[in-house]
């Protein structure tokens, strides 16, 4: 009886090792456990580590550059275009990152409109976005907070000539009220997708 006991224990632990081992094999067989997220990241950080060299002969001619048209006479733009973002304003005091940064929306661009490197540059387009106040919440007539939302203007200027060719101003989306309790609202950040269209939409006799 003992050893019919001890047989049928003994076949239990050899079935569950033979299932572990081939359970492992397999795992091993899938390769490692990509995370897409962190890999999407790694790749936009690869491609914009050329142009972040330049980023302070981009800020220097951003600083310098002449209003010589309005979004209702904009100039054509030339060459391959690069997006830099300056730190967003929040409550008029700029927050971090307080300084001119590299923006990853002009890698979404079609065709030939994205700079493919820093020789392919011609023009730059200057995000600068900040949280406005868009209006008062009331609750039983007394103050229940303030709604925000962003607004953005964007730049487009030329690198050789340092001329603004063109600009515009998005809004992003309007604030949503207080869910049941008194509270500042924002209504999220202006779409990367609207940058991008608003770029794709210039003239460019490339």
């Amino acid at each position: 009886m003992k050893r019919r006991e001890a047989f049928r224990i003994l076949t239990i632990v050899v079935i569950f090792g033979v299932a572990g081992t081939i359970l492992v094999h397999w795992i091993g067989s899938l390769g490692p456990v990509k995370d897409e997220g962190l890999d999407r990241h790694a790749e936009l950080a690869h491609r914009m580590e050329p142009f972040e060299k330049h980023l302070r002969e981009y800020v220097g001619i951003l600083e310098k550059s002449s209003d010589q048209s309005s979004a209702r006479r904009p100039k054509a733009i030339r060459g391959g275009v690069v997006t830099v973002r300056l730190g967003d304003v929040v409550f008029g005091e700029r927050v971090l990152p307080a300084d001119y940064s590299i923006s990853p929306v002009f890698l979404g661009l079609n065709g030939d409109l994205a700079a493919q490197s820093p020789s392919d540059v011609g023009t730059l387009v200057l995000i600068n976005c900040e949280q406005r106040l868009f209006g008062e919440w009331l609750r039983n007539g007394s103050h229940a907070g303030n709604a925000y939302h962003a607004h953005c203007v964007l730049t487009a200027v030329d690198l050789k000539t340092a001329t603004r060719l063109a600009t515009t101003e998005l809004d992003g989306p309007t604030p949503a009220a207080p869910n049941g309790r008194n509270g500042d609202t924002y209504g999220g950040n202006v779409n990367d997708a609207d940058i991008a269209k608003w770029i794709a939409g210039l003239n460019h006799p490339r």
